[in-house]
């Protein structure tokens, strides 16, 4: 493409170029959060259909994150040298074959194989995803950007919960996984008609500046970029941070319904709607997280008094102290007040990202996510294996704070840098 084609885009109206790029981008990340949740609703009958034990289903999600973590690094450098369209259309196409393929499964470990090539899908999301919404979208409306992108992420997970299920009971869980594995082929299949109508896969910002100023450049020239940054104290801290922020997940995704339904003794199906309540609440929390985002320079504090109320909400669930359908709302409010640092959070990130790195980067520092979702289902599975359901919600209350911990180290290692630099 030439530097005129650069400067022009395809459309002439850059705010509606903008949200184009941030819906096409958003669907398909929220696709992938589908997919990340798609299994957890069919455990039930797979536990029954290969006698095998929550851990071991929970390990299901592990082996998918830990090749994901290790492939998403690799991704990033993939994306600053190569761009991001191919990428992220490979993505999607591979880890919805993984899913169909799942309804054929004749054992447990015919799971894990398609674990790790549902993994190597999965792996490409973030920094595909940063690297063309930092290289398409004008800078005023970057936070909204990382919201929208959060917001469809967010409802991936509650869509799943309700479309697993509804397709579980209805035709059986084998065609349920096929059915879902579909949708990401289909996706990948439209974004490779259309994404050449917003957005030329092969640039990636890499001074900072709009795309409208002309701060748009080839993505193979910036592959330079030392990957010395990624261990940068700044940059360390905000992996650490996703581990922390990650581990949450599988706790309400995966076994959320579960616990609540011991707790409350109530089905799992119906403990399911506590766990919508909560994504719902967190998508609310997404918009709205997106709009503080453009309006302060403060990122770090909304992230870290969003995680104290989340942390705070979740402990006195787990109380169980009111009825089941008040700890419902607790879990909406939770999930708004933790929705709601998402896009501070990612602008904190972009804050910490040297140009033309957007792809190492968020490939690196998002490979705290599968690290963290690693971890969980392991912890979580066992904690229900051993009757301890109120526990999980305990956890990810301790979870939540420890996330905001790290976001205020972020805040003073960024803040004693800038003065030793003076």
């Amino acid at each position: 493409m030439t530097a005129s084609a650069l400067d022009n885009p395809p459309s002439h109206n850059p705010s509606r170029r903008d949200f184009q790029v941030m819906g096409l981008i958003g669907v398909a990340h929220g696709i992938s959060h589908f997919y990340q949740q798609a299994l957890p609703p069919l455990f039930g009958p797979m536990k029954d259909a290969f006698q095998v034990s929550f851990t071991e289903l929970g390990a299901l999600l592990t082996v998918m994150s830990v090749t994901s973590c290790v492939g998403q690094m690799l991704a990033g450098i993939a994306v600053d040298r190569y761009g991001a369209r191919r990428l992220l259309i490979g993505g999607l196409a591979l880890i919805g074959i993984a899913l169909a393929l799942a309804g054929f499964a004749q054992s447990y470990w015919h799971l894990v194989v398609l674990a790790v090539v549902a993994g190597i899908g999965n792996c490409v999301f973030h920094p595909c995803d940063f690297a063309i919404l930092n290289a398409s979208v004008s800078a005023p409306r970057m936070g909204r950007a990382y919201g929208t992108h959060g917001l469809f992420g967010t409802l991936g997970w509650p869509a799943s919960i309700a479309l697993m299920w509804f397709l579980s009971e209805t035709v059986g869980w084998r065609y349920a996984a096929m059915i879902a594995g579909a949708i990401g082929i289909a996706m990948a299949m439209i974004i490779a008609a259309t994404s050449n109508l917003y957005i030329d896969h092969r640039v990636i910002r890499t001074d900072g500046a709009s795309p409208a100023a002309g701060g748009r450049h080839g993505a193979r020239g910036v592959g330079s970029v030392s990957l010395a940054v990624l261990f940068s104290a700044p940059i360390l801290m905000c992996l650490v941070y996703f581990v922390f922020a990650a581990m949450t997940g599988p706790s309400i995704n995966a076994f959320g319904s579960q616990a609540l339904a011991s707790i409350y003794d109530v089905t799992p199906k119906v403990a399911a709607n506590a766990v919508i309540a909560y994504y719902v609440g967190s998508a609310l929390g997404v918009v709205t997280g997106g709009w503080l985002a453009d309006r302060t320079d403060r990122h770090d504090r909304v992230a870290a008094i969003g995680l104290l109320c989340a942390a705070l909400f979740m402990g006195f669930c787990a109380t169980a102290a009111l009825p089941f359908i008040g700890t419902a709302f607790l879990m909406a409010v939770a999930g708004f007040c933790s929705g709601a640092t998402g896009p501070s959070r990612d602008m904190i990130v972009r804050k910490a990202t040297p140009p033309g790195a957007s792809g190492k980067v968020f490939g690196f520092v998002y490979s705290g996510l599968d690290i963290g979702s690693a971890i969980g289902p392991l912890i979580f599975g066992y904690m229900m294996d051993h009757g301890m359901p109120k526990g999980i919600l305990i956890m990810t209350a301790v979870l939540f704070l420890m996330a905001m911990a790290s976001v205020i180290t972020i805040r003073r290692i960024s803040v004693s840098q800038k003065l030793a630099a003076a």
